[in-house]
């Protein structure tokens, strides 16, 4: 090997001017060990361009000048796409322009899934067509039979997600999928997440945690900054539809229905699922009820419409650590007595509801963390929350009704040292000269 990179070393200080392209670059290349000039011996011989998904790879190998590709335009999106279709979309009819538009929609701007789908689809007939536009937009890319193995988008992508250094940015990652598609994902949520899931020990520097996280992800081209809020980030439609590939069998398995999915309870394997989000499905009315979810550690819901609850329904899920249970919109909701039960709960966020019946019951999560109950209509903060021993943050913004004798209970959290967002309508002087914590 030293022979033949001495011999193409000298070729190259012969020839002159060459460009030496390097694709697709996932660790630092000594440039010298393969026979690049490089240093000393260049002498402006060679210029040496590469590609990576990395960019720490661009800091690693000192690379002059960094260039990030961004997504192509809609109409570049189109040609591209035809271009790897081939003849197929040539004069073709207004049915198959739609179902071929969708497809190329659902590979979202990414040139690889473009050439990738379109390759794919070659001389494929309307109904082949169809077929991979449900499966698309059910995140069932690797299903597409003419897939080629070594081609498959997400197998490209796995393999930024295996060069990722440590659990906790790995986890990190996956946690991102359970976000429905095109979310800002804000810092804060995922901190609340992460947290509760045991990625970090402290809330307190979960967030610079995550802040380091996230830069690590984004330098591994697996999130995106969000153009119009920077510090909120967004994964690629066909990124976060590897994620779920990679979560969607095996040991620890997450269930992420689409809105469509109106049965998502059926033909599951609960025993393995680790997570469950239906951020993604308002309308849900369904409730995985007396159902075991033995190994279950997150759950999240984001409701629209009103969604009863049995009293039984978290009896099955002991392991649970997150449960966000958000409203979109002021709906009633009686927390379940199985609540009470949730002993390994650390994250509970209940947001936007009319809170009804006995809410006392979340003084029994002995190790809860995080609380949130923001928008919330409630007119007791129950003094049951003093025995919270654990909490650590308590999110009061935005209630409705809430008396003024929440002060005295907020008052005996205060010694916890935990950081408390209070009710803005309502005036603390139970605390007058203590307001460290408040914001």
């Amino acid at each position: 090997e030293y022979g033949r990179a001495s011999q193409l070393r000298e070729r190259i200080k012969r020839e002159g001017k060459i460009l030496v392209i390097l694709d697709d670059v996932w660790a630092k290349i000594k440039l010298t060990e393969i026979g690049i000039p490089h240093g000393n011996e260049h002498n402006g011989c060679c210029k040496v361009l590469l590609t990576t998904r990395r960019e720490q790879v661009c800091a690693s190998m000192e690379c002059q000048k960094t260039i990030h590709v961004e997504l192509l335009e809609d109409k570049e999106s189109w040609d591209l796409f035809k271009q790897s279709a081939g003849t197929i979309l040539n004069d073709m009819s207004p049915e198959m322009e739609k179902v071929a538009k969708e497809v190329c929609r659902e590979c979202d701007r990414l040139p690889l899934a473009l050439v990738v789908v379109g390759r794919a689809l070659r001389d494929k007939n309307l109904a082949e067509w169809q077929c991979a536009a449900q499966k698309l937009q059910r995140s069932r890319l690797a299903e597409i039979e003419t897939v080629d193995h070594q081609e498959n988008v997400y197998e490209r992508i796995k393999l930024s997600y295996d060069f990722l250094k440590g659990e906790v940015t790995k986890e990190c990652f996956l946690l991102c999928s359970l976000f429905p598609e095109d979310h800002e994902i804000e810092m804060g949520e995922l901190a609340f997440y992460a947290t509760g899931f045991g990625l970090f020990d402290e809330l307190e520097s979960a967030s610079d945690q995550v802040e380091t996280t996230v830069n690590d992800l984004i330098e591994s081209s697996l999130l995106m900054r969000d153009t119009s809020r920077s510090r909120n980030v967004r994964m690629h439609d066909m990124v976060r539809d590897a994620a779920l590939w990679m979560t969607a069998d095996g040991e620890n398995t997450f269930l992420v229905p689409i809105p469509s999915q109106r049965n998502w309870t059926r033909n599951q394997k609960f025993d393995s699922v680790v997570a469950i989000s239906l951020l993604a499905c308002p309308d849900n009315q369904q409730f995985p009820n007396e159902t075991a979810y033995p190994r279950l550690k997150i759950f999240l819901l984001s409701q629209r419409v009103p969604l009863p609850l049995r009293d039984n329904c978290f009896q099955g899920m002991q392991s649970l650590c997150v449960l966000d249970l958000t409203a979109r919109r002021p709906l009633e909701l009686v927390l379940p007595a199985s609540l009470q039960h949730l002993n390994s709960l650390r994250t509970l966020l209940l947001r936007r509801w009319k809170l009804r019946g006995n809410i006392s019951i979340i003084g029994s999560l002995s190790n809860l963390e995080i609380l949130s109950l923001s928008g919330c209509a409630i007119a007791e903060l129950p003094v049951a929350l003093v025995k919270l021993s654990e909490l650590r943050f308590l999110d009061l913004s935005g209630c409705k009704g809430l008396s003024k004798s929440y002060t005295e209970v907020v008052a005996q959290l205060m010694k916890l040292e935990l950081k408390v967002i209070h009710a803005p309508n309502v005036q603390m002087k139970a605390l007058e000269g203590n307001e460290e914590g408040y914001e």
